[in-house]
């Protein structure tokens, strides 16, 4: 019986495959990806180097830590995926109308698609007085016309494209960066 590693995933488990043959497991990772008794492992996470910045040496069968070169793909796959993260947490803040009211209404996708759908019914009258009410539920906006509906959706619109354009704007100083270092001098304060 003999420890592996997959270098890929993190995945630690015992084996009574032979060091010369790791047969693919039930979960379909192939063989290849397996590593018999790393000992630098442990080392490893000791250290708290992330799995994803881990690779297998095959020449010594261990495992190792990535050269600064192969740490920057994953590195920038994860500061997309945090942008992404706040850009979505922003959204769902919600939008606040009129400006400096102090009154948030919902951007859930929900409420989206709702107003998309009064947008598309705007010019029928018997659709006013609309009320919405704001995230909090402590009052509501009553929209009488399709100037005032025109208006909300517009607000609304403009904070989720800033939200939007504010993550893509990131995305392109993550694009840039030619090293880890560059990388994490990137700071997402919105």
């Amino acid at each position: 019986m003999a420890d592996v590693f997959n270098a890929d995933t993190g995945q630690y488990r015992s084996s009574v495959n032979t060091t010369k043959y790791i047969q693919p497991l039930a979960d379909g990772i192939p063989e290849g990806t397996w590593i018999i008794n790393p000992p630098g492992r442990k080392a490893l996470l000791a250290a708290k180097v992330p799995v994803s910045l881990w690779k297998a040496n095959e020449a010594k069968d261990d495992v190792i830590e990535k050269s600064a070169d192969e740490k920057l793909p994953p590195a920038k796959k994860v500061a997309y995926s945090q942008i992404d993260a706040r850009t979505r947490q922003l959204i769902a803040a919600g939008f606040e109308f009129p400006a400096a009211s102090g009154n948030i209404y919902s951007l859930s996708n929900e409420s989206q698609m709702n107003l998309t759908n009064l947008m598309l019914t705007k010019d029928d009258l018997s659709i006013y007085d609309i009320k919405i009410n704001t995230r909090d539920d402590k009052t509501a906006i009553v929209i009488t016309d399709k100037i005032e509906l025109k208006d909300f959706y517009d607000a609304a619109q403009a904070a989720k494209r800033g939200h939007l354009d504010s993550g893509t704007a990131l995305k392109d100083q993550i694009r840039s960066a030619a090293s880890v270092t560059a990388l994490s001098a990137i700071t997402d304060n919105r």
